[in-house]
């Protein structure tokens, strides 16, 4: 997961960046990498690991409790006739990657042989926007409630997935929201 950059200066955040864990998620997420390592180290068993960023498309769960995808909980808000609650300033910034692209990594990732194990690959479009911007595309009343302790922003350098498996994103964030829009009648 992208999560386990947490705050990191740096960006786009590439796959050398030391983790900045600022959640149990993000920790359960490394701690499944290092995994991953560990076992291709010990045993030779083939593996990778792609770290996806802030995945949204359709069929997605509206109601994923504490660590609900922005996009998810803007879709529920909506259908419920609410406003848009953007937490703090709403200047925040995520890379949102549609399910389609991540599919796709990870088929070309399974059958890609000459990926060494225990390889970390960032899966993410490539560009972020902020969550008022987000708020702004998906249309409708807004409305400001407190900060949260998340990672402020997310941004994938994406150029290892292009290199290694010949990745890279294909669905627009602009398209993707739309599509979600119509399939839920909003």
């Amino acid at each position: 997961s992208g999560s386990m950059y947490g705050n990191n200066e740096t960006l786009p955040l590439h796959e050398g960046l030391a983790p900045d864990l600022v959640s149990p998620y993000a920790l359960q997420k490394y701690v499944g990498e290092e995994y991953v390592r560990l076992y291709s180290d010990i045993h030779g068993l083939p593996g990778v690991s792609l770290r996806y960023f802030n995945v949204y498309g359709p069929r997605m769960n509206l109601d994923g409790g504490a660590y609900t995808l922005v996009i998810a909980a803007f879709l529920r808000q909506k259908r419920e006739g609410k406003p848009l609650q953007i937490t703090g300033d709403g200047n925040q910034t995520r890379d949102f990657t549609h399910v389609r692209d991540v599919v796709r990594a990870n088929i070309l990732a399974a059958e890609n042989d000459a990926i060494s194990s225990g390889e970390r690959i960032n899966i993410g479009a490539g560009r972020n926007i902020s969550v008022r911007e987000l708020a702004e595309l998906m249309g409708g009343p807004t409305e400001y409630i407190p900060a949260r302790k998340e990672n402020y922003h997310s941004l994938a350098d994406n150029r290892r997935a292009g290199e290694l498996l010949g990745w890279e994103p294909e669905v627009h964030l602009e398209d993707g929201i739309a599509e979600l829009l119509r399939e839920w009648g909003i």
